[in-house]
């Protein structure tokens, strides 16, 4: 099983404003994408795709900051 994130079409790794973590058990992978000190610039399209034997499988959420935020970490979980 291979598990990736991407914002607007280019790959993330862990460093900087992100951090990505994968974990598994017996039967089950999840992960996760942290993004630290939110800013406007991390406003775009946040996809997570995975990969196994059977194909793959892909989810998308938009992330929108505008203005001033007082947002500090964002946390996407699959």
């Amino acid at each position: 099983m291979q598990i990736s994130w991407s914002k607007d079409g280019e790959q993330i790794k862990s460093g900087g404003q992100y951090q990505v973590e994968m974990a598994a058990d017996r039967t089950n992978y999840w992960s996760r994408l942290t993004v630290y000190d939110v800013q406007v610039t991390n406003t775009g399209q946040f996809t997570v795709t995975a990969v196994n034997g059977f194909g793959s499988v892909n989810s998308s959420v938009s992330l929108t900051i505008g203005g001033v935020s007082a947002v500090k970490q964002v946390l996407f979980f699959v």
